[in-house]
């Protein structure tokens, strides 16, 4: 569950660059099909616009599949992350998702908490409630 965590923010980032990524190739397949549609056609040659229709469409298909994915995952870890009560999931962001140096000691001086290994403690605790809360059971 520490590494989907580590990639969280990478795959949200992601949805706004596939959604760009989305919207180029679309511009691009349009400015293809306006192109086709002036050029007469040719009796057995080859049609490289058609080819590269095809292949961007291809493209797009490919896309649009990860990116629902993508969608579908962060949407269940942010319902995740929602049903945590605030401390677990202040200790999840900042040791899991943000990686902050120091940071069992900055939780500790936040959380009026004393000794590093019960900020630790409430991580895995944290981990597992949340492990539980996103695939229904404890992962193995």
């Amino acid at each position: 569950m520490i590494d989907k965590l580590r990639n969280y923010a990478s795959r949200k980032a992601s949805l706004e660059f596939t959604a760009r990524e989305l919207e180029r190739l679309n511009a691009e397949m349009t400015r293809i099909q306006s192109s086709m549609k002036d050029e007469a056609p040719v009796s057995g040659g080859e049609n490289h616009a058609e080819d590269r229709l095809v292949n961007l469409i291809m493209k797009k298909c490919e896309i649009e599949a990860i990116r629902k994915e993508t969608e579908a995952w962060v949407l269940n870890l942010e319902r995740a992350l929602a049903a945590l009560d605030a401390d677990e999931r202040h200790i999840i962001e900042v040791m899991c998702i943000e990686q902050v140096r120091g940071a069992a000691e900055q939780l500790c001086d936040e959380l009026g908490i004393f000794e590093t290994s019960t900020i630790y403690r409430k991580r895995n605790r944290a981990l597992r409630h949340l492990t539980i809360l996103f695939y229904g059971g404890v992962e193995r």
